[in-house]
């Protein structure tokens, strides 16, 4: 498991170029969430139709943001 971990890891240092904001654009965001943890990837499509990567971000959910997400789930 941990050599199919590190085979992927490898794969994604090597393809996510990311580039600089062109504030001409505009911005694609997308975000998911699970119930540990939130992520969003900020994206741009250039000239040629290409989505690319200007900035992500992840961090795991403080125990607070878990009830809050809990309570949100059951309305």
């Amino acid at each position: 498991m941990q050599i199919a971990f590190e085979t992927l890891r490898e794969k994604f240092v090597n393809t996510i170029h990311l580039i600089q904001p062109d504030e001409r654009l505009p911005y694609i965001i997308h975000t998911d969430a699970s119930s540990k943890a939130i992520g969003a990837v900020l994206m741009q499509k250039d000239s040629e139709g290409n989505v690319n990567i200007v900035s992500t971000a992840s961090r795991v959910m403080h125990s607070a943001e878990k009830v809050i997400l809990l309570v949100n789930k059951n309305f």
